[in-house]
């Protein structure tokens, strides 16, 4: 052969998977296209931090597309046609799954339609496109109707669980809980009874219950007043009277 004239890395395969290996050969050709033995002309792999070099195999856990060069060990690269080889890091198989609602609602309204974002990740934080999915399934049943992989309807008042997994796949899987509470609270005025009157008193003693099975109760107020709710739901609450009509309200 002649003088070298071309360096060209050649990758095999071409396209991998994250943490898999590629086999890369530095080829060196004259003009006439001569192979020169690598004895005779020593060469160096030039290649991106993302990936790890290890004798002649190359591999990366980051995904993307790499430019790699094979460079004269003692030469001037200027003076050669460098031809470089290409890499492509494909994600892994799947590890890591998170599902987030679309609304994110910690109690949602019968009837209300819910979507998903659904991301799934390979070992390496890898997104990974068009991941397998399957229709989620909802525990108890029915309740939720499942429109496709992503949708769902939710028809009845409960507490539901979504499991969602991947075709073919028991791992990874995300369980997810759903309060479903179409109406408000039931309230309860014990005291004082409907039509009641008073002529002693410039105030009342509110007395009541109020419970929520599926939303609980964040806060409650009678007449505008902060009233504080025990673990089952018993209430009692001093409220000024004036002279004429009074009424309770709550909120």
């Amino acid at each position: 052969p002649g003088l070298p004239r071309t360096i060209r890395a050649v990758l095999t395969p071409a396209v991998v998977a994250a943490s898999e290996p590629s086999t890369i050969q530095c080829v060196t050709e004259d003009e006439y296209g001569n192979a020169i033995p690598p004895d005779q002309f020593p060469l160096v792999v030039s290649h991106s931090e993302d990936l790890v070099l290890n004798g002649l195999e190359i591999s990366g856990t980051v995904t993307g597309l790499y430019q790699i060069k094979c460079l004269p060990q003692s030469e001037d690269a200027a003076y050669f046609e460098i031809v470089r080889g290409e890499l492509t890091v494909l994600p892994g198989p799947p590890h890591e799954m998170f599902v987030v609602p679309l609304p994110d609602k910690d109690v949602y309204k019968t009837y209300e339609l819910v979507d998903f974002e659904i991301s799934v990740l390979d070992e390496w934080g890898n997104l990974i496109p068009d991941p397998p999915l399957t229709k989620p399934v909802a525990s108890p049943t029915p309740g939720i109707k499942v429109i496709n992989e992503t949708t769902v309807l939710l028809k009845k008042e409960g507490v539901f669980l979504l499991n969602f997994t991947l075709d073919g796949m028991t791992s990874p899987s995300v369980e997810l809980e759903i309060v479903i509470d179409g109406s408000g609270p039931s309230v309860v005025i014990e005291q004082p009874l409907r039509g009641e009157t008073r002529e002693d008193k410039p105030v009342i003693n509110v007395i009541g219950t109020i419970t929520d099975p599926f939303a609980g109760i964040e806060s409650f107020l009678v007449n505008d007043y902060a009233v504080a709710v025990d673990a089952d739901g018993n209430f009692t609450r001093i409220v000024p009277l004036h002279i004429g009509m009074n009424t309770v309200t709550w909120t």
